[in-house]
């Protein structure tokens, strides 16, 4: 039997749960030492996980810097 859908509330502290654990990578190894597989360990989930609310580690990275800048820009 599969799993029930996760609610938008559970999608959105997963994908917050993955930028946390990537930008804790950036800030103590610097952008060249991060991979998909050490986001998901620290994050506690799977690499596929990662990959479903994030297409690329480009797009995950970038998903860190899009607010701040919005912020800069307003």
């Amino acid at each position: 039997m599969p799993r029930p859908a996760l609610t938008e509330e559970q999608r959105q502290h997963t994908r917050q749960t993955i930028r946390e654990a990537a930008a804790k990578l950036y800030a103590d190894n610097g952008i060249n030492n991060i991979s998909i597989r050490a986001v998901a360990k620290l994050a506690g989930v799977s690499v596929g996980t990662v990959y479903a609310h994030f297409g690329s580690l480009s797009e995950l990275l970038q998903s860190l810097w899009r607010r701040p800048v919005r912020r800069l820009v307003q």
